[in-house]
């Protein structure tokens, strides 16, 4: 049994979310293997309300990690929307992470993948609200989930799905359907005439906000640090800071035992140390390439139970 669904009108007044957050949002171009990924990208999240200081942070494969910004106004009415749609009762796991994308036409797009569950509350879901154009989510089984599908007695192959993101719709996406299925919104060159009315609303833009339970955290060493919290830079101000790193998918789980987060390969002088952040970071980039590929067979305890430290992984 699969744990994906599709919810459809989900928001109050979508359209004038869909324009405020145009303007609201701080709007970046991240990179990924030294070119600029095909779309616009923000993030945003919440403090930690049981340590001072700390904010979550979600590793995936990236040059660099963009800046985290406190949740905005209309950010934070769509996460409570979400949270009481999804979260449940007191008590179930806080979305305490967005990631915002702009997908400008028909041109942007992202590749199919996987999540990186590293960082992500073991057991909770992810979720994505679509606002603007109607594109379409490609859910592409992996070879793995086809072949043990198939040799089951009686078993049929799972077939790809294609699930229309309508403006103001909510996609959750379980952590058995994540295992499974790669993810992924394939670019549109059609002309624009031909698409539907659907596909044309809003001149075809679209904005989608993919919110996370975020379960290890970052915590600067010389508070008060004010956000928006550049990890990448590691400066705020004139002043240089460290963060200190902890959580599920950290070397250490607790707080009062966390490590400060290596610096990039290439600002460490020492041969040694750099060596040893460069095998760390091999490591979890290919713990995130198993996870990409493989389905039921992928071991989480074994590839990223020992946690890792490293946050800068070109």
């Amino acid at each position: 049994m699969l744990d994906h669904t599709l919810l459809t009108d989900v928001l109050p007044s979508p359209d004038t979310l869909f324009s405020t957050l145009l303007t609201e949002v701080s709007w970046q171009t991240m990179l990924h293997r030294g070119g600029p990924v095909p779309r616009l990208i923000a993030v945003q999240g919440a403090l930690s309300e049981s340590t001072k200081g700390a904010y979550p942070i979600y590793r995936h494969p990236a040059d660099s990690l963009p800046p985290l910004h406190p949740f905005s106004a209309t950010v934070a009415l769509i996460r409570d929307v979400v949270q009481e749609r999804v979260g449940g009762k007191e008590g179930v796991a806080v979305f305490n992470h967005v990631l915002i994308q702009h997908y400008r036409g028909g041109a942007d797009y992202i590749s199919e993948h996987s999540d990186k569950t590293l960082d992500i509350l073991r057991g909770s879901a992810i979720v994505n609200v679509s606002l603007g154009a109607q594109r379409t989510m490609t859910l592409r089984p992996k070879k793995e989930f086809v072949a043990a599908a198939s040799n089951e007695e009686n078993g049929e192959p799972p077939a790809v799905e294609r699930i229309a993101l309508p403006h103001n719709s909510l996609f959750v996406l379980g952590m058995r359907s994540n295992m499974r299925y790669q993810h992924g919104i394939k670019h549109d060159n059609r002309p624009f005439g031909q698409k539907s009315v659907e596909e044309q609303a809003f001149g075809g833009e679209r904005i989608s906000l993919t919110f996370r339970c975020i379960a290890t955290f970052l915590v600067p060493r010389s508070l008060p640090a004010s956000p928006p919290l550049d990890v990448d830079g590691g400066e705020v101000g004139d002043s240089e800071v460290r963060f200190l790193i902890y959580g599920q998918g950290a070397k250490s789980k607790e707080v009062g035992a966390a490590h400060v987060v290596p610096l990039p390969p290439n600002k460490l002088e020492e041969d040694e140390e750099r060596k040893a952040v460069e095998e760390e970071v091999s490591a979890v980039i290919r713990a995130f390439g198993e996870e990409n590929f493989r389905a039921d067979s992928f071991d989480w305890e074994e590839w990223y139970g020992a946690g890792f430290d490293v946050i800068h992984f070109s």
